[in-house]
């Protein structure tokens, strides 16, 4: 800061003469012995009167000559000019050749130019008097210096604070720190220590991080930490060349002040301290001040009282002042014996210090005795000593600061401009006219003015914002690929692209969860296949049976007594908060329920409840399309769509009189009859890859309805199926059903062939054993005209492999479970494996179950097959390896509370392997460093129409938890993924339009291949993370 101090002055004036008696006419017999007066003779000239008031010899028609001023003694021209102020030999010039004007003040120091002592300093000015031998040798009340003592002044008054007292890092005192590596050991860029060093012992090669990624313009500071940011001192600029830091360009370090440039050269936050005060000289005026910049206050300005403004032309009788300021008091009046006497400016007598004298008439006595003004003492602490010396009025003003001074105040570093404080009452005012600190922000500027230009702000290569780095991450070769992902050569002939990549395998992820429902309980139960424990169980609605998965992995189900549809969401840590009003995700853990017909949405996982349809108060049948919608089958009839996050419904489509009939011919081809019926009422549904909903029948078990969900109409009702019950669907497209009342074996319908297939078991099976094998009776066309084998063989639930594209159905009354293989190039070579779920080694049942317990058949992703016990409560785990139960579950497991009323996709297998196939690809991107942050994916992939490939990312913290919600978020705890445009041969997604960036130590990169005919087939190539760190 530019410091000025100024000092006040007020002149010192002359000792005022006595006052002397009436004028008169010198007459030689009046009071003078003429002989005895050697000027009688000289002072008569022309036989005119000599008049000499003063008795000097020189008057009016005096001889030697006029006397200038006829009223004092010793102002004449015999007189020697002294310097007093007056013009003593009347030769009209007044000292002339003398040092000083009598009466002038100036600022004086012992020890310094005083013009450069500042207020930082122990030293203070004082002020010396022009006498009449010139400048007296005393400075009156100045302060000298001391020895110098760590406290933030300059006692010793060279101009430097503190100096060989400071440690390296400019404190007084304390430890000095270490230099600072930082997290990753790559230093900060300062000198901690204050050794001249920069992040000595550190290094910018961060150990398991690629050394072609450095770090470049960097800021830094090599001056002491305690300068950066003060005055001109400034940061610069270094990069990580061959994993060692280079010099720091560009900074600004402290250096020696210069003066008059109004800047802090040395940093210490003084501007041009031990310089002249006064650098912008105006002509001298009468105010107190040095305004020329000569240490002379008001030299040549005052008026003859050594005050301002202008003086009288007569003098008033007997007020004891100089009125006129001639330097009589009182001339031409008469006196008292004795008065008092002022010879001061008039407008101080009495005032403060300055006193009244007094005065004597006998000879024009001079006055004695008074006190004049003299300039303000403010002592060695500079705050004054309570007397009001300089007879104005006010006390001490300009010992704080000089009343009317400026200084410069406020931050002159980065953008930041100084301000400046004006003096007023001995009190430094508010500091106007500067210009900041702002927040800092990345855009080139020392916004915050710290003296380091973007600091905490710029990448590791100097930038704002911008991208570092470009991560290429090999989908072959790195990441975790599910069991529904492959890698596919650059020569295989499905792979266009001529490059390596992944695509589907005919294997598709399935979350590890089977749900049970409770159809007594008004139930589900959430099972984990892997762990074999019971995760959860959920209130959904009365006798609820038919469960089914999306294609996000959540379950879904209906209710048959009441109509209502519950969705729960699988992954329970991506359930939003709040659903029941709690914070934090509340949902049921083991046999914990929260919710409840009260609160059905008590529980945060439960994300939909609620009846779609109150005309339709009973739900036979729930699938989800391959376009992610799900699909509602209604008991008394008719479909219904909804969405499976916004939950948006689509109409009821009724099938009333509007679906077309069919029936085969004489080659089993299902032909129209050209008349017009009803739809199918409900006991099951499933939708394959082309969109296409089939209605396993509750009215009618020998005919099934089709319903187009991507034009929402009717296809038709198709006959001569050999009795149904549950349903499901292969990845030929081929429909398949279980053969309830009257039929033994398996119903399928080729939507190619448009004919339907019966796989009977043959009538020379009469008794079962566990591992037995049998051929099978195949007819087609007309199955139940045609219907063949014991009636006591149907089955129930089925479900299809999807390793091996085998059916596996639950013999109903028998405790067995058939797994059908089939022989692709001729069907009558197709047989039938019989496995003991329910029986011992020797066929015997096991104890606490009954022969009617099987129902419904699920897949998990692991390639075990699950079924479900309506009586006994229990799941059971079969194993394809062996035919038999698994050996780490042997005898079952009871689970949730009641009867397991599913026929249903209950485990997702049939919608994530055939509906919808998809795989996931995940890869973690560990950054090494706390705060990295991606700005966008690129990634190249072939995605023809009829697939899907999406890509999706979320930030993880030091522990692999994570940091941040996915990108793109999560729509009521369904996972969204960016999509990736059809037919592109690469893709960018700048993810600051899209939610982020994202920041954090490590990055969950997850893609979401899909597609609706297996046949064709998505591949991604590469992906590659475009990347910053600090």
């Amino acid at each position: 800061m530019r410091l000025n101090h100024i000092l006040f002055a007020i002149a010192l004036f002359n000792l005022a003469f006595g006052c002397s008696g009436e004028a008169g006419v010198y007459e030689p017999t009046n009071n003078v012995n003429n002989a005895n007066n050697t000027n009688n003779s000289n002072n008569v000239t022309n036989n005119l009167t000599c008049v000499d008031f003063d008795q000097d010899g020189y008057g009016d028609n005096c001889e030697p000559g006029d006397d200038c001023n006829d009223y004092e003694q010793d102002v004449n021209p015999g007189m020697p000019e002294i310097c007093n102020d007056r013009d003593d030999n009347c030769d009209g010039r007044t000292d002339e050749d003398c040092p000083c004007n009598p009466g002038e003040v100036r600022i004086c120091s012992s020890y310094r130019d005083p013009l450069t002592i500042s207020p930082e300093m122990h030293c203070r000015t004082g002020y010396q008097t022009c006498e009449p031998t010139g400048w007296s040798d005393t400075c009156v009340g100045e302060v000298g210096p001391i020895d110098e003592t760590c406290n933030g002044f300059d006692d010793d008054c060279d101009g430097d604070i503190d100096e060989g007292l400071l440690n390296a890092i400019g404190q007084c005192s304390g430890e000095i720190p270490p230099e600072d590596c930082g997290p990753t050991s790559e230093g900060n860029g300062v000198d901690e220590n204050g050794d001249g060093d920069i992040d000595e012992g550190c290094s910018c090669v961060v150990p398991g991080y690629d050394p072609a990624l450095p770090r470049t313009d960097q800021p830094c500071y090599g001056g002491p930490t305690y300068t950066l940011g003060v005055g001109v001192c400034r940061g610069g600029l270094r990069d990580c060349l061959g994993g060692v830091w280079g010099a720091c360009v560009g900074d600004v370090t402290p250096s020696t002040e210069l003066c008059d440039d109004r800047l802090d050269n040395d940093c210490d936050g003084l501007v041009d301290e031990g310089c002249p005060w006064c650098v912008n000289p105006l002509p001298e005026w009468c105010d107190g001040m040095d305004n020329d910049c000569d240490g002379l206050i008001d030299e040549g300005v005052r008026n003859g009282c050594g005050g301002c403004g202008t003086v009288g032309t007569t003098d008033f009788c007997d007020d004891g002042l100089d009125n006129n300021c001639n330097g009589v008091i009182d001339e031409g009046c008469d006196c008292d014996q004795t008065q008092a006497c002022y010879p001061g400016p008039p407008e101080t007598a009495g005032i403060g210090a300055c006193a009244w004298g007094t005065k004597t008439c006998n000879e024009f006595s001079p006055c004695v005795g008074y006190v004049t003004p003299i300039p303000e003492l403010c002592g060695s602490d500079n705050s004054g000593n309570g007397i009001d010396d300089d007879c104005d009025g006010f006390t001490d003003e300009g010992c704080i600061c000089p009343e009317g001074a400026t200084r410069l105040c406020g931050d002159g570093a980065g953008v930041c401009t100084y301000g400046h404080q004006l003096c007023t009452n001995n009190a430094w005012g508010a500091c106007i006219g500067g210009t900041g600190p702002f927040t800092e922000t990345c855009n080139g500027l020392d916004d915050d003015c710290d003296g380091l230009t973007d600091f905490g702000l710029l990448n590791a290569c100097g930038t704002c914002g911008e991208s570092c780095y470009l991560l290429p991450m090999d989908p072959t070769t790195e990441g975790t690929p599910d069991t529904g992902i492959e890698t596919i050569p650059g020569g295989d002939p499905d792979n266009p692209t001529g490059a390596d990549g992944i695509t589907l395998t005919h294997a598709s992820f399935i979350p590890p969860y089977l749900w049970a429902a409770n159809e007594t309980n008004y139930s589900v139960t959430k099972y984990n296949t892997d762990t074999m424990t019971q995760e959860g169980i959920y209130w959904v609605g009365n006798n609820p049976s038919r469960t089914a998965v999306d294609l996000d992995g959540n379950m879904w189900v209906g209710g048959r007594d009441d109509g209502r549809l519950t969705k729960v969401l699988w992954d329970a840590t991506s359930c939003p908060e709040m659903n029941n009003g709690t914070a934090g995700i509340q949902t049921s853990s083991g046999t914990n329920q929260l919710n409840s017909a009260a609160n059905p949405r008590a529980d945060d996982c439960v994300a939909y409840s609620a009846v779609p349809s109150p005309s339709r108060p009973s739900i036979r049948g729930v699938a989800a399309g391959p376009d992610g919608m799900l699909w509602i089958g209604y008991t008394g009839g008719g479909v219904q769509a909804i969405d499976p996050t916004t939950f948006a419904l689509s109409p009821l489509y009724t099938g009333l009189g509007n679906v077309p009939l069919y029936t085969p011919d004489a080659n089993g081809v299902q032909q129209p009859t050209g008349a017009m019926g009803n739809a199918n009422t409900v006991y099951g549904i499933v939708v394959d890859s082309a969109g296409f909903l089939y209605i396993a029948p509750m009215d009618d078990r020998t005919s099934f309805s089709v319903f187009d969900t991507n034009t929402r109409t009717w296809v038709g009702r198709f006959a001569g199926l050999c009795g149904s019950y549950g349903i499901a669907l292969d990845g030929n497209g081929r429909i398949w059903f279980g053969s309830y009342t009257g039929c033994s074996g398996i119903n399928m319908y080729d939507p190619a062939e448009r004919k339907i297939y019966a796989f009977t078991i043959p009538t020379s099976v009469t008794t079962l054993s566990p591992g037995l094998t049998s051929g099978v009776t195949v007819i087609s066309g007309n199955c139940w005209a045609q219907r063949i084998g014991a009636t006591n063989m149907q089955n129930l639930g089925v479900g299809v492999e999807p390793a091996t594209g085998d059916v596996w159905a639950s013999l109903w009354n028998h405790g067995y479970t058939m797994r059908l293989h089939i022989d692709e190039l001729n069907y009558a070579n197709s047989t039938i494996t019989y496995i003991g779920t329910l029986r011992d080694a020797g066929g015997a049942m096991l104890p606490g179950v009954s022969s009617t317990d099987l129902r419904g058949v699920g897949f998990d992703q692991h390639g075990y097959a699950w079924t479900l016990g309506l009586n006994s409560g229990r799941v059971w785990k079969l194993d394809p390896a062996t035919n038999a139960r698994a050996a780490d579950l042997p005898a079952g497991q009871t689970i949730g509370v009641g009867t397991h009323y599913t026929y249903s996709d209950f485990t997702g297998s049939t919608a994530l392997s055939f509906t919808a196939p998809r795989g996931f690809w995940t890869y973690i991107f560990s950054s090494l460093f706390e705060a990295a942050q991606v700005d966008a994916i690129a990634w190249d992939a072939y995605v023809p129409t009829g697939t899907a490939a999406g890509i999706r990312i979320r930030a993880l913290d030091a522990f692999g938890n994570p940091a941040s919600g996915w990108l793109p978020a999560d729509i009521g705890g369904v996972a969204q993924y960016f999509e990736y445009p059809t037919g592109a041969p690469t893709h960018t997604i700048d993810l600051a339009a899209n939610g982020g960036p994202l920041i954090g130590w490590s990055f969950e990169v997850n893609i979401r291949l899909a597609t609706t005919d297996r046949a064709v087939r998505p591949i991604v190539n590469d992906v590659r993370l475009q990347w910053q760190r600090p």
